[in-house]
């Protein structure tokens, strides 16, 4: 045998050697590496598990061999469940937050990994509204979660009352509504209200006050705290906002048409007490489901005539990963799924909200109309402000509305004390 032939066996049979041995996985190189196996659990308070199924059902489609569960907590205990849950260990992988609890929360979640992720703060601006990247997007450029939708109140009218009334159209600007709401406000004798033309300038029965009071502020021009400085934003503007609102509990004033004697908001709209009423888009179901027969009128939230650019707040809850679990990087796997193109239409349908996506916007606005629309444009001019603990803000909003239509405090002394307090 020649050498030549000899060194062809050779090769040849470590050729073959090394095949069985890449084979066998004893060598790296050809053998399909496995897919990644896990668990991992996702809290949240106000959809239902028919909203989430659809998604996951998905994400399984790409990868089978992650599981998903979604589990629905109640809303008045989520954040002391979650808390407890976080402390003991056994906290989701992902939970569900609202915007205004991420100065509160964010040290509790473990941001999106940029080394591993190509998707930067200029990316999430170029993809979601502008609520959004206000909100999670922090100063240090992580970014806390991304979104799946955006809410915003809006105005219900009922289309009965006003075409009764001769209004023909529905209010565009708080000028048109206090227009309206004169016209449909009726009182008897003694002063008390037969009918309502808007439920507006309390605390304690006007459901989404804080939502309405922030769009007023926000409309006014002042930020409330700016994020970038962390100042506070209250001017004599706010002032001035404030005055508006509480001046629909004032008998002195025309607008008068409110106080706290009337039943809570939406019960008085589904009740036909009041023509107008500001909620959030979810609130619909609730009032068509107490009154069927209702017709009712979806409008955009009114804006201040004077205002050069609309702006109405915008809340909404959006994944995030939890700085304790374990599967940190398949968590990420599910909320790039379910915030991409594919995924959040199939969230947004499944669930009725708008969507966070501009692409998705996009789309609705050109083949849409009617609430959908609406909504959608409201997500394009919706914001928000860095609110360091929502139940205290609420609490302090309260309290100086509360000192107004008391007369314990005067106008100066209730914006006053609002910035004191949020400081």
């Amino acid at each position: 045998m020649s050498n030549t032939t000899k060194y062809a066996l050779i090769a040849v049979g470590v050729l073959f050697l090394a095949v069985i041995l890449v084979l066998l996985g004893i060598l790296p190189g050809l053998k399909t590496a496995q897919p990644t196996t896990a668990k991992i659990s996702v809290w949240g308070m106000r959809d239902d598990e028919s909203s989430w199924l659809p998604v996951i059902s998905g994400f399984n489609e790409k990868y089978p061999n992650i599981s998903v569960k979604y589990t629905k907590i109640s809303e008045d205990t989520y954040e002391e469940n979650l808390l407890n849950a976080l402390a003991e260990n056994k906290g989701p992988d992902i939970f569900m937050l609202k915007n205004s609890w991420i100065t509160k929360h964010k040290d509790k979640t473990a941001p999106l990994p940029q080394d591993s992720i190509a998707f930067s703060p200029s990316d999430f601006k170029n993809t979601f509204a502008d609520v959004a990247a206000d909100d999670l997007v922090l100063k240090d450029g992580n970014i806390v979660g991304l979104p799946l939708f955006v809410d915003t109140p809006v105005l219900l009218y009922n289309k009965d009352i006003f075409n009764v009334a001769g209004i023909a159209q529905a209010p565009v600007t708080w000028g048109d509504v206090l227009a309206d709401s004169k016209k449909l406000t009726r009182r008897n004798a003694a002063g008390d209200f037969i009918s309502s033309g808007v439920a507006l300038g309390t605390t304690q029965n006007v459901t989404h006050f804080f939502e309405i009071l922030n769009s007023l502020f926000l409309q006014s021009g002042d930020k409330i705290i700016d994020k970038n400085s962390g100042q506070l934003n209250l001017t004599d503007r706010s002032r001035q906002a404030l005055d508006f609102y509480t001046s629909f509990t004032n008998p002195a004033k025309s607008n008068y048409s409110w106080n706290d004697r009337q039943p809570e908001s939406l019960d008085a709209f589904a009740q036909e007490k009041t023509a107008m009423v500001i909620a959030l888009p979810e609130d619909l179901k609730t009032i068509m489901a107490k009154n069927p027969h209702l017709n009712v009128g979806v409008a955009f939230f009114p804006q201040t005539a004077s205002t050069p650019i609309p702006v109405v707040y915008g809340s909404y809850f959006f994944p995030a990963v939890s700085k304790a679990s374990l599967n940190q990087a398949v968590a990420w796997q599910f909320i790039l799924y379910a915030t991409s193109p594919e995924g959040a239409d199939i969230y947004t349908k499944a669930a009725n909200r708008p969507a966070a996506r501009r692409d998705l916007i996009s789309t609705g606005l050109s083949s849409g109309d009617g609430n959908a629309y609406i909504l959608l444009r409201q997500a394009l001019i919706a914001h928000s402000w860095p609110v360091p603990d929502e139940k205290s803000a609420i609490i302090i909003f309260q309290s100086a509305i509360d000192g107004l239509l008391s007369k314990s405090l005067g106008l100066d002394q209730a914006i006053e004390q609002i910035r004191s307090q949020l400081t």
